[in-house]
């Protein structure tokens, strides 16, 4: 038996429901039960998953170092 032919995994069930909490467009509701089939659905829908913006050292909070605070980390 093929690991695709295996029963489903908890972490696939997980990260199943974790994609369909967070799409951005609506998707088909997951119906497989097999291993391959989990794998195919999450590789082709968590591309619509919303994703965090991240702000910080490279998002618009940025701001560069004066010339102290530099010498000061040295």
């Amino acid at each position: 038996m093929n690991w695709q032919d295996k029963e489903i995994t908890e972490k696939q069930k997980g990260r199943i429901i974790k994609i369909q909490k967070r799409v951005t467009r609506p998707i088909p509701k997951f119906n497989g039960n097999t291993r391959g089939e989990a794998q195919k659905y999450i590789t082709k829908y968590s591309v619509y998953e919303q994703t965090p913006i991240i702000t910080g050292v490279y998002g618009r909070d940025y701001k560069p170092m004066s010339a102290d605070e530099f010498d000061l980390c040295l």
